[in-house]
């Protein structure tokens, strides 16, 4: 009996193996979840303070679907040129980026980002990407407290995704360990989660899975794009359970109680907007310009919506609140779907997420006036060398 038993479980085991190897047959034939050798896992390192960043002056290829990307990092491990800091003798503007993966390229060559696509439309226009894989507007007000000083920048664009505001509540982005600042009775933002513990050995082995598996990845990808969609569909729905939950009359703009219920269900302390808050004082110490760009990030939304998510819509009016320039991105990709089909995202997921060139582009052509606008208003003549012909 005891040797039938054994035998039993062996092949259990071994069928159940033979089906996970064909299942990762099956998945690394669609192309879209190949291990992630010489991807994340092998290019960012621990920081105390941010949770992580790029390894510095390295150069790395990220596997994304069949799309190899090279990732080549300064001294300091973001994905930019070295960095000078001295004075500009061509007295060039600088606009200094923030943001997640959308602004740090995923899946896009770094010279077709949103930052040099800037770059490329006004010659008098310097561009610092400090945008980081998994990074939530927390660690961007840390990143910009860093190295704000050193780069003195004309102008702060901040690229704002919905699920920040799953994530600035949490000591964990995308399953690593993040700072977090907690809400003082006084209203000031306390940080803490400092330092930032190391990945455990548990998640070590994860991340080897990430390198080797493409049935894991998948898993693990649809796994977090499903979670992310019912966690904003609940809150969602605690705000519909209202009868007086109904759009604004004012375009653009939800109702006070929508906003109230959204807040409580996103984050309870209402966190964001008191690091949006944050980010402006902090440019304002600067002499910076602050400008927010809500970031469409979702091909299907695009495809399908005219119109913003009110989880976006809760975060532009609190920008509107705040005096923080705000622009949306959601209503120029829908419209530019609808009139040419042009494809703006790269082909990673099943709900393809981020931006290939097309997007980046489009993006850097509908913020370049709102650039301009500002610059004029600080005193710089609104008539720019443009060089988009040539590029």
């Amino acid at each position: 009996m005891g040797n039938r038993w054994w035998t039993n479980i062996l092949l259990a085991g071994i069928s159940t193996l033979i089906c996970l190897l064909l299942s990762e047959g099956v998945v690394r034939l669609t192309g879209k979840f190949q291990p992630r050798s010489g991807g994340l896992a092998d290019i960012l390192i621990h920081d105390d303070t941010l949770g992580w960043r790029g390894i510095p002056n390295s150069t790395k290829i990220h596997v994304v679907g069949r799309t190899e990307t090279e990732i080549k990092t300064n001294e300091i491990g973001y994905r930019d040129s070295p960095l000078s800091f001295a004075e500009n003798p061509e007295d060039k503007k600088r606009i200094l980026f923030l943001g997640d993966s959308f602004c740090w390229g995923f899946g896009t060559p770094q010279d077709k980002r949103i930052s040099e696509w800037i770059e490329s439309l006004d010659s008098r226009i310097e561009s610092y990407n400090f945008g980081m894989f998994g990074y939530s507007t927390d660690q961007e007000l840390l990143t910009l407290r860093m190295y704000g000083d050193k780069v003195q920048p004309d102008i702060v664009v901040l690229l704002f995704c919905i699920n920040d505001l799953l994530t600035n509540d949490s000591d964990e982005g995308h399953r690593l360990p993040k700072p977090r600042f907690s809400l003082s009775e006084n209203g000031t933002l306390k940080l803490i989660n400092i330092p930032v513990p190391r990945v455990s050995k548990s998640d070590k082995a994860i991340n080897w899975l990430r390198g080797h598996s493409a049935l894991f990845n998948a898993a693990e990808r649809t796994t977090l794009l499903i979670q992310e969609k019912l966690a904003l569909k609940k809150q969602r729905q605690l705000a519909e359970k209202s009868d007086e939950y109904g759009r604004s009359e004012t375009p653009g703009s939800i109702s006070d109680l929508q906003s109230g219920l959204l807040k409580r269900g996103f984050d309870g302390t209402g966190i964001t907007k008191y690091l949006l808050r944050d980010i402006q004082a902090e440019c304002n110490r600067l002499g910076a310009s602050f400008i927010l760009l809500m970031v469409p990030s979702s091909m299907i939304w695009t495809q399908r919506h005219a119109e913003t998510p009110p989880e976006a819509i809760l975060v532009l009016d609190w920008c509107r609140e705040l005096g923080i320039h705000a622009f949306d991105l959601f209503p120029i990709f829908h419209e530019r779907y609808k009139q040419t089909g042009e494809n703006l995202y790269v082909d990673d997921f099943q709900d393809r997420m981020h931006w290939n060139e097309n997007g980046h582009k489009l993006a850097a052509e509908a913020l370049y006036p709102h650039l301009m606008e500002t610059l004029t208003n600080n005193g710089v003549e609104s008539s720019p060398e443009l060089h988009s012909e040539e590029n």
